[in-house]
């Protein structure tokens, strides 16, 4: 028996995850936005997603929770803030942080969904909103195998390969890792061991 599609929660509608989110919805997923731009909402009136103000009611929506916010900052605030998506999703919920952060930035922030019984995935994605387009993203998941499982029906939506790379931080250690030997001018040991600075990806959101 086939299970329903899961609710999706999105944050972050740039030029590669405004893409992704309408491919989500197009899969035939319940889908709920959320931007800290009203304006970026407007192209999404007519899709069928619902509209919040806040993370922490985005996350009250939904089973999966996918981020594509631009720093690692702002992923730990719109994940751990005072109104933040730890504020409002249920025990058994899953974050996705699709962003290229630092691995221990997601370590970090799964320590805390773990918390609140809540697991969370590292799934980086690259190829752009071309890629985003035509649903070609190449997504590098860490964390748990079952809980990767579980959110692979969405990352399919945008993503072929998805791959699983191993523990939380892997997806993230191995985008870095892809994006500093595709940069050799500037890619140097230290950058692409992880110990560069906490965000590294150049690329427009």
């Amino acid at each position: 028996m086939s299970r329903p599609p899961l609710r999706v929660g999105f944050i972050g509608l740039g030029s590669q995850g405004a893409p992704m989110a309408r491919r989500i919805i197009a899969a035939g997923h319940e889908t709920t936005l959320w931007a800290r731009r009203p304006a970026t909402l407007i192209p999404f009136a007519d899709s069928g997603a619902k509209m919040v103000s806040s993370p922490a009611e985005l996350a009250m929506t939904g089973d999966l929770v996918c981020l594509c916010v631009v720093d690692d900052a702002d992923v730990e605030q719109v994940v751990t803030g005072p109104d933040g998506v730890l504020a409002g999703l249920r025990r058994g919920g899953v974050i996705a942080v699709h962003f290229t952060v630092h691995p221990e930035t997601c370590r970090r922030l799964e320590t805390s969904a773990r918390t609140c019984g809540v697991s969370l995935v590292d799934a980086p994605v690259s190829g752009g909103g071309r890629a985003a387009d035509q649903g070609s993203l190449v997504v590098m998941a860490g964390g748990d195998p079952q809980v990767f499982a579980y959110c692979r029906p969405v990352f399919t939506t945008y993503g072929e390969p998805v791959v699983h790379l191993g523990p939380t931080g892997s997806g993230q250690l191995a985008k870095i890792l892809t994006t500093c030997c595709s940069r050799p001018t500037w890619g140097s040991p230290r950058t692409c061991s992880g110990w560069g600075p906490p965000s590294v990806s150049t690329e427009p959101r």
